[in-house]
């Protein structure tokens, strides 16, 4: 039964719901479909049937399914589809893991209709199976006498039945589909024989010695007759075969009957995969997508009404830069020419948004575009994508042979490029240690996952503010907290006020609790975060109350994150979560109520100010008393702390020997063009040609003997020096006082007069440079 609802409304909604619960049977408009053909982007002939359904069954179904998921528990880890935490790029690094860079027989199946053929029968068998009793009745009628209509242009067609099938859009279809795969990966098929499922893309993997042609017809035997009894069907038509790394066999391996075609390369996931696994086909098709999309870009860019280059650079990260993202766990195992060749994709978009020539230092581009090279940027996601593969509590082939390649190095790889990438990508967020390689992060050992309809074993609750807290004084977030702390602790209760702290110099951390003028801290590993350091707080504190006698405890702490971290699932920092947990469930076992309360943090509140001082001195010490394992979030932080520094790296190096990278540094300081000037974009590229100072295009051809400067006439021999210190159109940016008193450019790739004209953009106010630029604009 579900939990009292509250409003009128809301109870009758709920009474429905119980109803239908009880009762084992839905409501037969919950069973009705409206599909609304929606016509395919490349095929204007062809539709898409979308089925729009209840929304009433849908809110039963999302409630149904947090049960079944619970009863039935994970799904086998070689199904990738519709799977919390999973996605395409999981199922494609288990099967290049798998495959090894070695003799492999690879066969991708496409299976026909799947959803609408699935059979109902084995899917209600399966749920047998998996120990699903009391939703059986539920599931069975949810299944039965389905049926649609269609509506089109304003016409609607009669109602038609379907007898089998996962009904399209419903919330529970996905994961009784899963059930129908589940029962597929795990045939028992020879050794060295893998089939991976992505919803109904399935992948057979053969690897190893022996005749993997036979095996592979074997497996192809054993995965056609499960398909029949689960109402499923192999389109051999739309199969491959591929040989990865081998030469193609004269013989075919056969489905139904009827052989299947070889292949050089497959689309698998909307990713394209050789023989060789050298994923050249995969940069030429990203290359073909990116130039659609950046001629749109580009049309984008008129200079009076056209977009500024925050909006184009948003553009490009999220139509451009994701099909490459996307495309990480093959990229990363590219050779070098792959890589400049996939380079040239940013570079493009680049110079579109700064509206900058085709000569212009990418590198100098990159820092002023905030983006890192996409070499960099794919090695930040595949270390994201490993350490996610490796901190799952999941034995397999995948992580345990990511975790000896980590522990092996690059140089016992032997030529494996794909896995040399990984290895390197993932090298990048080993900043804390190795536990994050050793071992997954368990749930801790005295914590009981709990039932969706049971209730919290604590309660949680925050001070009530009339605004926002940045819209708060000092003095009103205190009252409110103070009046929310009378309300909240009981007479006789255990307070405690926990806090952590960082030291932003060194990166040392600490956590403490206060309770009852008591103090208790501990200093914890180095750049911890700050949900990490108010998570320990808060354990040390509750394992403090188990060995009070107070029957309520009260903790209060000033992180909404750390109580919204304790209500899910974790799905980070799962060891240090499950261990608080398991203590408030101890503690409710035992009759004693625990609330966690949220307070505005610098507010004055005396036990909150304690703790935090008390933190901030256990930061200060010298060694690590309470060592905290890294998270995934701190490996991700880190992946891109590294490229970002890379990318700046690379334009400091450049600052002695190319002159684009030294005007760049002069004229900038590295810093960021003021967002508040983009308005425009025939103002963005003005302001961005002098910062990025590259040269104009006569100066390019042999025998450049000078350019007629467009405002007084004189010829000059450095365009773009004369503009800025010697046309009289641009005297207001003289004199310039501080890039006087800095005439740097001796020793390096810029001239004195250079190096002054460059200062001359570093210290003239932007809103200054802006008017001398409208009304004379410089060079190009």
């Amino acid at each position: 039964m579900l939990a009292h609802a509250g409003p009128a409304g809301d109870a009758a909604l709920l009474a429905l719901l119980n109803a239908s619960w009880l009762a084992g049977r839905l409501p037969p408009a919950w069973k009705d479909a409206d599909i609304q053909p929606i016509p395919k982007p490349k095929e204007p002939n062809s539709f898409r049937p979308i089925s729009l359904l209840s929304c009433t069954g849908k809110t039963a179904e999302r409630m149904v399914l947090s049960r079944l998921q619970w009863r039935m528990g994970g799904p086998h880890p070689n199904v990738f589809g519709f799977t919390k935490g999973k996605s395409t790029a999981d199922s494609l690094i288990t099967l290049l893991v798998h495959a090894n860079n070695r003799p492999t027989i690879t066969v991708f199946l496409d299976l026909e209709k799947a959803f609408e053929l699935a059979s109902p029968h084995a899917i209600l068998t399966a749920l047998v199976r998996k120990g699903i009793r009391r939703l059986l009745a539920w599931l069975q009628d949810y299944l039965q006498q389905r049926r649609a209509w269609v509506k089109f242009q304003g016409f609607k067609s009669s109602f038609m039945g379907f007898d089998n099938g996962t009904p399209q859009g419903g919330i529970l279809s996905p994961c009784l589909f899963n059930l129908l795969m589940e029962q597929l990966v795990a045939l028992p098929f020879r050794e060295g024989t893998t089939l991976l499922s992505y919803a109904d893309d399935l992948a057979l993997v053969v690897t190893g010695r022996g005749n993997k042609l036979a095996r592979a017809q074997e497996a192809l035997d054993i995965i056609t007759d499960k398909c029949e009894e689960l109402g499923l069907k192999i389109s051999p038509g739309k199969s491959r075969a591929m040989a990865i790394r081998d030469t193609t066999p004269a013989a075919q391996l056969r489905v139904q009957g009827v052989g299947l075609a070889w292949t050089s390369s497959y689309q698998y996931l909307g990713v394209w995969i050789d023989q060789q696994l050298s994923f050249t086909q995969q940069v030429t098709y990203l290359r073909e997508r990116t130039l659609a999309r950046l001629n749109v870009m580009r049309a984008m860019t008129r200079p009076w009404a056209g977009a500024t280059f925050s909006v184009l650079r948003l553009y490009y990260l999220r139509a451009v830069r994701s099909l490459v993202d996307y495309s990480a766990p093959v990229l990363v195992g590219l050779s070098r020419h792959q890589q400049r060749r996939l380079e040239v994709v940013q570079n493009n978009a680049m110079r579109t948004m700064l509206g900058a020539p085709r000569w212009t230092s990418a590198c100098v581009m990159q820092n002023e575009t905030r983006l890192v090279p996409l070499t960099c940027r794919v090695d930040c996601i595949m270390a994201c994508r490993v350490a996610r593969v490796l901190q799952r509590d999941v034995e397999g082939v995948a992580p345990e042979r990511l975790r000896l390649a980590m522990a092996q190095g690059v140089e016992c790889l032997h030529n494996n490029g794909w896995l040399i990438g990984t290895t390197i990508a993932a090298n990048t967020s080993r900043h804390a240690g190795n536990w994050l390689w050793r071992e997954p992060d368990r749930p801790h050992p005295t914590y009981r996952p709990s039932a969706p309809w049971e209730p919290s074993a604590a309660v949680f609750t925050a001070t009530q503010l009339p605004a926002s807290k940045a819209q708060c004084t000092t003095a009103e977030l205190r009252q409110h907290a103070l009046m929310a702390i009378a309300q909240v602790t009981e007479r006789g209760a255990a307070v405690y006020y926990t806090d952590g702290s960082v030291d932003p110099d060194s990166g040392r951390t600490g956590a403490a609790f206060v309770t009852g003028g008591r103090q208790r801290a501990w200093r914890t590993s180095d750049h911890c975060s700050s949900i990490q350091r108010k998570l320990v707080a808060i354990l040390h504190a509750l394992e403090h109350a188990q060995h009070r006698q107070e029957d309520t405890v009260v903790l209060h702490t000033d992180s909404r994150g750390v109580l919204q971290a304790l209500q899910g699932h974790p799905k980070d920092n799962v060891g240090l979560i499950t261990a608080i947990l398991g203590i408030l469930q101890s503690l409710a076992a035992q009759g004693r109520r625990v609330r966690l309360h949220w307070i505005p943090s610098h507010v004055g509140v005396r036990g909150n100010d304690a703790a935090d001082e008390a933190a901030k001195r256990a930061a200060k010490g010298p060694t690590v008393t309470k060592p905290v394992r890294p998270s995934l979030q701190q490996a991700k932080t880190q992946a891109k702390h590294a490229a970002v520094h890379h990318a700046h790296q690379q334009l400091r190096e450049l600052e002695g020997t190319k002159k684009q990278a030294a005007w760049y540094a002069a004229a900038t300081a590295y810093t960021q063009l003021d967002a508040a000037y983009q308005q425009r974009r025939a103002d963005d590229a003005l302001l961005q040609r002098l910062r990025l100072g590259y040269c104009t295009r006569e100066e390019l051809y042999d025998g450049f003997d000078g350019r007629i400067c467009e405002h007084c006439e004189e010829r000059a021999r450095r365009p773009l020096v004369h503009y800025l210190l010697s046309c009289p159109a641009t005297a207001r940016l003289r004199p310039a006082p501080a890039a006087a008193a800095h005439p740097a450019g001796d020793g390096g790739p810029l001239r004195r007069c250079e190096a002054k004209a460059a200062l001359t953009v570093r210290h003239t106010p932007t809103q200054v440079l802006l008017e001398v630029l409208r009304a004379a604009p410089p060079p190009r």
